[in-house]
C-alpha cells in the first residue's frame, strides 16, 4: 500500500479488532465455496477444537455435535437456496477433553450467479451464557411446580370452607341484616376472591413453554375464544372484528389463553354506557407473525403501561375490576415462549391497542 497512514490505520484497526474479539472469546473465519473450504483464525480453531487452519465443510459438519447436526447442516443449505446474506446459527461442538461447547455463528454471505460465493463471519463462545439459561429453565421449573402443588392443596379446603360458608348463608337467608348472615357473607367473599387468585396462580404456572409445534388457524382460535366467552359477550352486547387472520405454528393452548386474557380484558375494561368494539387484525412479516387486539375502553394511564405484564400489576383505574393482574403476565409469558414480544399503545379514556408478535 503507498499510503503509510492508511497502511497505519488498518493495522491499529486490526489490532483493536483482534483484542475485541480475544476479549469476548470469539473467533473468525471465511468460506470459500469456489475452493470448498473454511478458514479460521486461531481462537475459532480453539473453539470449535481443531488443529488445522482450513478444513472442508464436510469435516465441519463432523465437529458438530450429532444432536445439533442434522438441523444446522439443514437450515444452512435452506438460507442458501433463499440466497439469505446474513446467517446465524446455534449448535454445539464436542471437543477432544471432551467438553461439550456451545457456539453461535454470525456470517455475511456473498453470492455470485445466485450461488454463495464467500462468506465471513465470527464464532462466539455462549456455554457460559446456555449453561445459565439452563440453570434458570431448571429452577424456574422447580418453582412452577412448587406453585402447582401449593396451590392445589391450598384449593382443597377452600373449597371446603366455601361449600359449609354458602350452606351457613342458605340458613341465614331469612335474616339478612343479622350478623351471621353479614359475616358468613364476608366468609364467603373473601374465600371465592382467594379461591380466583389461587386458580389464576395456577393458570399461570401451567404455562411452561412449548412442548409440541402444532399448525394453528388463528381465526379458529378466536372464534372458538369469542363462543367461551359468549356469555360476557352477549351480555355487554360486545362487537368482535376479525377476518385473515394467519396460520402459525406453537402451542393451541397456550395461543387460545392468549386470545382470551386479551380479549376478555378489552371487555372487563370497557366504558360506562357505551357498546364495547374489539377489532383484532394479523399479518406476516419477514420473521414474525404481527397481531393487533384494539379495544375503545377505558385505556390505560401512561404510568401503567411499562408495568401492566408484571405479575400482580394492575392499572390504577382497575380497582372496580375482578382480577389480580396475572392475565396480562401470562399474555407476556405465552409470547415470549413464542419467541415474540408484546406491547401497548394506550391513551386514558380513547381505549387501548395491544400488540404482539409471534416468531416464524
Amino acid at each position: 500500500m503507498d499510503n503509510p497512514a492508511k497502511l497505519s490505520e488498518l493495522l491499529s484497526y486490526k489490532e483493536r479488532l483482534e483484542h475485541t474479539l480475544r476479549g469476548t472469546s470469539s473467533g473468525t473465519f471465511t468460506h470459500d465455496f469456489e475452493k470448498g473450504l473454511l478458514y479460521f483464525d486461531e481462537m475459532a480453531m480453539s473453539l470449535l477444537g481443531i488443529d488445522k487452519t482450513h478444513i472442508t465443510l464436510q469435516e465441519w459438519a463432523e465437529v458438530v455435535h450429532p444432536d445439533d447436526r442434522d438441523k444446522t447442516t439443514d437450515k444452512l443449505f435452506k438460507a442458501f437456496n433463499k440466497q439469505t446474506e446474513r446467517i446465524d446459527l446455534d449448535y454445539r461442538v464436542k471437543t477432544s477433553n471432551p467438553e461439550v461447547r456451545h457456539i453461535q455463528v454470525n456470517a455475511v454471505v456473498k453470492y455470485k450467479n445466485k450461488k454463495p460465493a464467500k462468506s465471513h463471519g465470527i464464532i462466539i463462545d455462549i456455554t457460559a451464557q446456555k449453561e445459565n439459561e439452563i440453570e434458570l429453565y431448571e429452577k424456574n421449573q422447580e418453582l412452577e411446580q412448587f406453585a402447582r402443588i401449593v396451590s392445589h392443596d391450598l384449593l382443597t379446603p377452600l373449597n371446603s370452607v366455601i361449600g359449609f360458608a354458602d350452606l351457613l348463608k342458605e340458613k341465614f337467608a331469612s335474616l339478612p341484616q343479622s350478623r351471621e348472615f353479614q359475616y358468613t357473607n364476608k366468609i364467603l367473599e373473601s374465600s371465592t376472591r382467594m379461591k380466583t387468585l389461587i386458580t389464576e396462580l395456577l393458570e399461570y404456572s401451567h404455562i411452561d413453554g412449548i412442548k409440541k409445534l402444532e399448525r394453528i388457524e388463528c381465526n379458529e382460535i378466536v372464534e372458538e375464544v369469542v363462543t367461551d366467552l359468549d356469555s360476557i359477550v352477549k351480555k355487554t352486547d360486545c362487537k368482535i372484528k376479525y377476518d385473515s387472520l394467519p396460520v402459525i405454528e406453537g402451542c393451541r393452548i397456550n395461543i387460545s389463553r392468549l386470545f382470551e386474557n386479551l380479549i376478555s380484558n378489552s371487555i372487563k375494561f370497557r366504558k360506562q354506557n357505551s357498546t364495547p368494539e374489539i377489532v383484532i387484525k394479523g399479518r406476516e412479516s419477514a420473521n414474525f407473525f404481527e397481531f393487533s387486539v384494539e379495544d375503545n375502553g377505558t385505556g390505560i394511564g401512561e404510568d401503567d403501561i411499562n408495568e401492566i405484564f408484571k405479575v400482580f400489576k394492575r392499572a390504577e383505574n382497575s380497582e372496580k375490576v375482578a382480577g389480580y393482574g396475572i392475565g396480562l403476565a401470562a399474555c407476556k409469558k405465552i409470547v415470549n415462549d413464542h419467541g415474540g414480544d408484546i406491547w401497548v399503545i394506550s391513551t386514558q379514556g380513547k381505549g387501548s391497542t395491544f400488540y404482539f408478535t409471534i416468531k416464524k
